[in-house]
């Protein structure tokens, strides 16, 4: 079995081919699924009135993140965006949705992780502000992350998006070649 692995953004990132993509969703789903609905319904437990209306799910695999919300919440939430850089693991995440949920996926271009807002402008800041930081609950963790996004001066948001041409230059024109761009 071949599994690339390419170095992005300082981290390892796995580009699963058909096979391994068949292989990780017969031995990992389950175990994935459990845990993501163990800590989803945590979060219900401690806010029962809370209800997501989209979620936005990064790595997101074979997609058991949508699995363990529609079996917490059905359908109240109207909107997933499922990103994931593997290839063969989106056809396989959109083949599940669309057989199983009969869902209509939308059609979208190759996630690029260096033209993607929330992970290198966003995120990125955010990882910053999170040194040192520690949570001990839910509540915690959203008053922080509200708290930050809302001592962000309009300008840190309209900065990144206005950054969003030059680095897609840059992604074109390395040919996809993440590990050689500095921005």
């Amino acid at each position: 079995m071949n599994m690339s692995i390419l170095w992005m953004d300082g981290g390892l990132c796995c580009s699963y081919n058909k096979e391994m993509s068949m292989l990780y969703l017969v031995s990992r789903l389950g175990g994935n699924y459990a845990c993501i609905w163990k800590a989803l319904n945590e979060i219900v437990k401690e806010d029962p009135d809370f209800v997501p209306t989209a979620v936005f799910d990064f790595g997101s695999g074979t997609g058991s993140t949508v699995w363990a919300c529609r079996e917490l919440w059905g359908k109240k939430i109207g909107e997933y965006l499922c990103v994931d850089t593997s290839l063969e693991m989106n056809n396989l995440a959109q083949l599940l949705l669309q057989e199983m949920l009969k869902w209509e996926v939308l059609p979208h271009p190759p996630y690029s992780p260096d033209i993607a807002p929330s992970n290198y402008y966003l995120f990125q800041s955010m990882q910053h502000g999170l040194d040192d930081q520690h949570f001990s609950n839910y509540k915690e963790v959203k008053k922080w992350i509200d708290e930050w996004i809302a001592a962000k001066e309009p300008v840190f948001f309209r900065d990144g998006i206005r950054q969003l041409p030059e680095r897609w230059g840059k992604v074109v024109a390395s040919d996809r070649q993440f590990n050689d761009l500095n921005f």
